[in-house]
């Protein structure tokens, strides 16, 4: 079972696609934007052990605002730009142009809760990949609830603090913690033989 937080279409950079119908994942994929949760249902739709979900993660149920690349704009930057979705809309700003970021409201619940609801606590491991909100996503669960053994986290753009807070985080929760620059990966203590 894999969790994945910020799945966009299910394609474009995804570490899951190539993987999740070639081994017979379970996956829960949760993306706010809607355009592209279309896109990512599309993708699965034949696939009765994916459930994509249309929210944003919070740490109460509610709505946000959420900023993204319009898709009116899509075709003036390269594909990377897609994932460009944030609550934070100076983020996008330093990659995009002002009058190309579209702000929408989207639902927002505790991954806490997404987890419950769908049973999905027992998952082996969480993608996220969430453009500076990722202090938020590890605030929204306990490990005592959830505790993957492997959790990959894009972390090239997050400013030190956060890293040290996140890598802290991890660590404080029985991971040994992997920084390889544009991605983090996190391995539960004990799960690997020691071998390796």
């Amino acid at each position: 079972k894999v969790v994945q937080v910020g799945a966009n279409d299910g394609t474009m950079a995804d570490p899951l696609s190539p993987v999740i119908g070639r081994f017979g994942w379970s996956g829960l994929l949760i993306e706010p934007v809607p355009h592209y949760f279309q896109a990512l249902s599309a993708k699965y739709s034949d696939n009765p052990k994916v459930r994509p979900k249309n929210y944003a993660i919070s740490l109460e149920d509610g709505t946000e605002t959420i900023h993204h690349l319009s898709p009116e704009a899509e075709a003036n930057y390269p594909a990377w730009a897609r994932g460009l979705a944030s609550f934070d809309r100076n983020h996008l700003e330093r990659a995009i142009k002002s009058e190309d970021v579209a702000t929408i409201t989207v639902p927002c619940h505790p991954l806490s809760t997404i987890l419950s609801e769908n049973e999905f606590e027992d998952a082996h491991v969480l993608v996220v990949d969430v453009e500076g909100a990722e202090k938020l996503v590890f605030s929204s669960f306990r490990w005592n609830q959830f505790r993957p053994r492997i959790i990959e986290v894009e972390t090239r753009h997050l400013e030190k603090p956060v890293k040290d807070w996140l890598f802290g985080h991890f660590h404080n929760g029985g991971f040994d913690v992997y920084d390889f620059g544009y991605d983090t990966i996190a391995v539960r203590r004990g799960w690997l033989p020691s071998s390796l």
